[in-house]
């Protein structure tokens, strides 16, 4: 069994706290406080009970760089629902 997936149309916007980054398809961003806000994508395989997996290989073929001129952005600070509550609040 095999699965291939492929990432196409990267896009760069610049922005004056850093790049956007953005590829068509994908379906998330990774979102970790003081990371880079970069596009993910998750999949799930679903087997029928008793499957035993032997093996789980994974490739990285025909990668394609791109110069930039500064950084992605930063995830910013999370502020939790609590904080918002009670600031919106007074």
């Amino acid at each position: 069994m095999n699965y291939s997936f492929f990432f196409k149309g990267l896009e760069i916007n610049d922005h004056l706290d850093g790049l956007d980054v953005t590829i068509n398809g994908r379906d998330s961003m990774y979102l970790k406080q003081s990371y880079y806000a970069l596009p993910t994508t998750t999949n799930t395989f679903s087997f029928p009970i008793g499957t035993i997996i032997h093996k789980v290989t994974c490739s990285i073929e025909n990668i394609i760089s791109t110069p930039v001129a500064k950084e992605p952005r930063l995830t910013p600070k999370m502020i939790s629902s609590d904080k918002k509550t009670r600031a919106t609040a007074k």
